[in-house]
């Protein structure tokens, strides 16, 4: 860039003048023609700058004719003078233009100095909502090396910083009813319980839910939903005090901090609050819904000091009236049989993981057999899980706790890794493998097995899916189309634990499934109970009515095959042909076992 012209900018006071060059290229317009000071000053208001030349030496301050842009808000006639405009400003800046410019370190070579802030100015009445100034300038030095003059624009910023205040606000705040967030009450517990050994009085935190949320969601929606939770949230706050602070902990729920609360009050209280939201309908703007809550206390310090430990009992807590169905209200106490339960999902979980990382996860094959002939038809994959010595961890241990913390699907995974190489290492054998609930709502898993046969349907053709019958009627349009999506991959499916459910003639013809597995509750004691025979009997002719195979599971007896065999049961598993292997069982073996069966002939058809 070249120099172009000298720029002799004056607002108004003859003696305060700027002798400093502008290089400018963007200017030339078709031949040289500069702005003159009262175009650029027209240019600066047009998009709500405020030009000003600040003679430093003398404190006076000239603008643009746009100054009245601030004179809503701030007493413009107090920033004529540099000791005027500091007094305008907000108490809370952080920085503000005098040390800017005049308490500078950086030096002027002859161009300036820039310089670049963003300040609050507010009204000397306190009333008046003041603004948000962003300036941009730059100051010039004296013969002495001291700044002695300056000249910049102003602008207003105030929905950008209203944007960022609200950002901020949103990171501790919740959106919905304006209440401090989890993360915010969480902090403002640890500051209350850092009080108590000052104040010597004691505090509570109640955790309080909406009982029937998701039902209110379903039945009404999610705009109704939310409306509930604002217009419960405001029933609450009427009824605190002002001492206690309240917050939106989650979803349904709510904390309230409770300052000064023996445990009789926090009693009182909640069951004040719980009564005052569930006596009458919350009115929404198109709906009138019954709310009711549950709540559930801690009392501090008496059972910790952690702000964690107490919003994790107050959570157990609440938990526990939610499972009582009589009780709505509950005061935390110490339970070894919790703790005890609490340290045995972290230890299981803790080794289910470290089983997976390890490779410890292994399966193995336990055989089902073709009733008529005792011909092994397939396998069952079972998983195992083995210790760091090599010894089996029973199921019962782990199952249960992998299925509530939602680790059944990472075992979903490695077995059906297991058996599908099983499957290609073995081309005549057929493998069935057990999924959980979590499993089929994942759909990583789908994705897998999609990815690994969908172009070898020799591999899906051998390989059943067992699903429990309480999973499969979770959902029945998704889990149809769950169904359809393994049949397409040519994976025959079967529903597992058949009668332990509630099943019924309509669920059964509409699932598209290939095998019933009879629970083995009524097989262990069929010999003993006429009724379990019959609910068996029954169940096969249901199935067989919808061309549904059927498998006897827990066969543990001779008498129970004969048993099976009349009845007509398609297939049998349990101990009585062995229990789960490393490795395929010998089919002639195997006949040997059931030859003493061979003497029962099966049903005549027709």
């Amino acid at each position: 860039m070249s120099d172009i012209k000298v720029v002799k900018v004056d607002f108004g006071h003859k003696d305060q003048i700027s002798d400093q060059r502008v290089k400018h290229d963007d200017v030339i317009v078709g031949k040289k023609k500069y702005l003159d000071v009262n175009e650029i000053s027209q240019i600066a208001s047009s998009i709500g700058d405020i030009c000003y030349y600040w003679d430093l030496v003398s404190g006076e301050i000239s603008y643009s004719d746009n100054i009245g842009l601030i004179a809503e808000y701030i007493d413009i006639d107090k920033v004529a003078t540099a000791e005027g405009f500091a007094a305008v400003m907000d108490v809370e800046n952080v920085t503000n233009r005098e040390q800017a410019v005049c308490h500078s370190l950086e030096k002027d070579f002859g161009d300036g100095v820039d310089y670049e802030l963003a300040y609050r100015m507010s009204h000397s009445d306190n009333i008046r909502r003041g603004y948000w100034i962003e300036d941009k300038g730059k100051w010039f030095a004296g013969k002495d090396g001291q700044p002695e003059s300056a000249c910049g624009v102003m602008r207003i910023v105030n929905k950008r910083q209203d944007v960022e205040q609200q950002q901020a606000l949103y990171g501790t705040h919740d959106v919905l009813t304006g209440f401090a967030n989890r993360i915010q009450l969480s902090e403002v517990l640890k500051r209350t319980i850092d009080g108590i050994e000052k104040s010597q009085k004691n505090v509570a935190f109640l955790l309080i839910g909406i009982d029937n949320l998701a039902m209110i969601n379903e039945s009404y929606g999610m705009d109704v939903a939310d409306e509930v939770i604002g217009l419960v949230a405001k029933r609450i706050e009427g009824l605190m005090r002002k001492t206690d602070v309240i917050g939106r902990y989650s979803g349904n729920k709510f904390g309230v901090i409770l300052h000064d609360c023996s445990e009789q009050n926090i009693r009182i209280t909640a069951e004040r609050l719980i009564e005052a939201v569930g006596q009458d309908v919350i009115k929404t703007a198109d709906e009138a819904v019954s709310v009711s809550l549950s709540a559930g206390a801690v009392s501090i310090p008496k059972h910790s000091s952690e702000a964690q430990d107490i919003m994790q009992y107050a959570e157990e807590t609440l938990q526990v009236c939610k499972d009582r169905t009589l009780e709505n209200f509950s005061i935390y106490e110490p339970s070894v049989e919790r703790d005890n339960y609490r340290r045995n999902n972290i230890e299981v979980a803790s080794e289910i993981v470290s089983a997976l990382n390890e490779r410890r996860v292994k399966i193995v094959y336990q055989p089902l057999v073709h009733a008529a002939t005792g011909q092994i038809e397939s396998y069952e994959c079972l998983i195992r899980i083995m210790d760091r010595q090599g010894e089996m961890i029973p199921n019962g241990q782990l199952i249960p706790v992998a299925e509530r913390l939602n680790l059944m699907r990472l075992l979903d995974n490695r077995v059906l890794e297991i058996a599908l190489q099983k499957l290609i290492d073995e081309p005549q054998v057929n493998l069935g493998i057990n999924i959980s609930g979590n499993t089929i709502a994942d759909s990583s898993w789908l994705d897998c097995l999609v990815a690994s046969i969908g172009n070898k349907p020799q591999i899906g053709q051998r390989l059943t899916i067992e699903i429990t019958e309480t999973t499969l009627l979770g959902d029945m349009a998704y889990t149809d189309e769950f169904v359809n999506k393994l049949h397409a991959l040519g994976c025959k499916v079967a529903i597992d634990d058949f009668g332990a459910g509630y099943t019924s003639f309509q669920n059964l013809k509409m699932l598209d499934v290939d095998i019933v597995k009879i629970d083995g509750s009524f097989i262990s004691n069929m010999r003993n109970s006429a009724d379990d025979e019959f609910f068996v009997r029954t169940m096969n002719d249901l199935a067989k009515h919808f061309n549904i195979k059927t498998v006897a599971e827990w066969v543990e007896h001779e008498e129970d095959v004969i048993t099976l065999r009349k009845i007509g049961i398609d297939y049998l598993q349990g101990f009585y042909f062995g229990s789960g292997q490393d490795e395929l069982r010998d089919e002639d073996v195997l006949g040997d076992m059931y030859a003493g069966c061979e003497e029962v002939a099966l049903p005549s058809v027709g």
